[in-house]
């Protein structure tokens, strides 16, 4: 197994948790599939562009 990155618990506006980690230059998402059916997945994995904040200072 390899570690590809640590994730960190948020908590959005509604109240729901949620998980974000950064691997190389894109930030990774993990929510909890609120839609879920029959054999679906427990969670969806999205990918963003990863934002330096210290470019914004």
């Amino acid at each position: 197994m390899v570690r590809l990155c640590g994730l960190w618990k948020s908590i959005d506006k509604n109240g729901k948790e949620f998980w974000t980690g950064n691997l190389g230059n894109s930030r990774l998402f993990i929510f909890p599939n609120d839609n879920k059916k029959d054999g679906s997945p427990d969670y969806d994995l999205c990918l963003g562009q990863r934002v330096d904040r210290r470019e914004k200072e």
